[in-house]
Order: C-alpha cells, then sequence, then structure tokens
C-alpha cells in the first residue's frame, strides 16, 4: 500500500480550486497561494489562528505570513515538490473558515 500524497491533475485545479487561489511556481515546483484582504489587523490573527488550527488538524502546515489586514497561505506537497490532494482540501476547508468570518 502506497501512502504517498497523490499529486492532483491541473483539471481537478480548474474544477475544485476555491475563487481566489492561484498556482504559482517557484524553482520548478508548483504551490497554492491565496492572499486573504481583511478589513482590521486582530481579523487576521483571528484567520491565522484558525489556518493553524486547520493545519494541525489535518497535519499539513502551510506557510503564513501575517501583515498589516493582510494573510498571505501558501502551501504545498515537500515530498511530491508540488500540489496535492491534501494541499487542495487545504484551500477549500481554508476557504471555508474565511467565508465564515
Amino acid at each position: 500500500m502506497n501512502n504517498s500524497p497523490r499529486p492532483v491533475t491541473d483539471d481537478e485545479l480548474r474544477k475544485e480550486l476555491p475563487l481566489g487561489w492561484e498556482v504559482v511556481e517557484a524553482s520548478g515546483i508548483k504551490k497554492l497561494r491565496k492572499t486573504y484582504e481583511l478589513t482590521k489587523y486582530s481579523s487576521g490573527i483571528d484567520l491565522v489562528i484558525k489556518l493553524a488550527g486547520l493545519a494541525d488538524t489535518m497535519d499539513h502546515h502551510p506557510d503564513i505570513l501575517l501583515g498589516y489586514r493582510v494573510v498571505k497561505v501558501e502551501i504545498y506537497t515537500h515530498t511530491i515538490e508540488g500540489i496535492s490532494a491534501l494541499d487542495l482540501q487545504f484551500a477549500i476547508a481554508a476557504e471555508k473558515i474565511h467565508l465564515k468570518e
């Protein structure tokens, strides 16, 4: 049985990637990225805390940058050096969290 993360296809990304998320490439590695614009700094802190909880629950941890009324999230799967189904699941769940705010 193979427990390695499954890479997602471009077709899956086109169909399932939430609005505002984008595929970026750096050093030949594709990643998912989203910049959330918020109304106040404390809203960004609240979002970061919720995203950290999601990351711990999924045991899959993105890079998160908190700025003034901005939260930037970038995620990919290190073991496959690209975007896996787990990254896509994180993006979908993160978007649901953000929409509840």
